[in-house]
């Protein structure tokens, strides 16, 4: 969150908003789309990729 305020100029409370927001948006628009869902994603991809190392 720092790094991407810093880049774009912003504060550090608009990136967590706006993410926040178009999370939102995201479960409303797509069919299946979750934010657990998503977590569950990037743990398994994690997961694969300590394991092909």
């Amino acid at each position: 969150v720092g790094e991407t305020a810093q880049v774009l100029g912003i504060p550090a409370g608009t990136v967590k908003s706006r993410s926040y927001y178009a999370l939102r948006v995201l479960a409303r628009t797509l069919p299946g789309y979750s934010r657990r869902s998503s977590a569950r994603s990037s743990a398994s991809r994690a997961e694969a990729s300590a394991t092909s190392t």
